[in-house]
């Protein structure tokens, strides 16, 4: 049954009052392997993007341990968040064993 008039002018107002379409570029390879694991988990390619967002936006906040994180100050103050001193990689923390 094809769209009446006034549900697709309600689904272009909720979509351009509550959406904001992010273009996303992969490689072909890098699609590929999203497509899998998506399909793995039984979620479409979009839903596994976002609940992947989701997951990380979530450990992040966890990670921050309630403290304010430099992103979310940059942006509620509109000023460049301070440098981070010290740069962790693999649990080494510049250079040191």
């Amino acid at each position: 049954m094809p769209l009446s008039k006034e549900r697709k002018e309600y689904l272009y107002d909720y979509q351009s009052k509550k959406l904001k379409r992010v273009p996303l570029d992969l490689t072909k390879e890098k699609y590929i392997e999203v497509q899998a694991a998506a399909a793995a988990a039984g979620q479409s390619v979009n839903g596994y993007i976002k609940t992947a967002i989701d997951q990380r936006i979530e450990r992040d906040n966890s990670a921050h341990d309630g403290a304010e994180c430099a992103t979310s100050a940059t942006i509620s103050s509109g000023k460049e968040a301070p440098a981070v001193a010290e740069k962790a990689t693999d649990g080494v923390i510049d250079g040191e064993a």
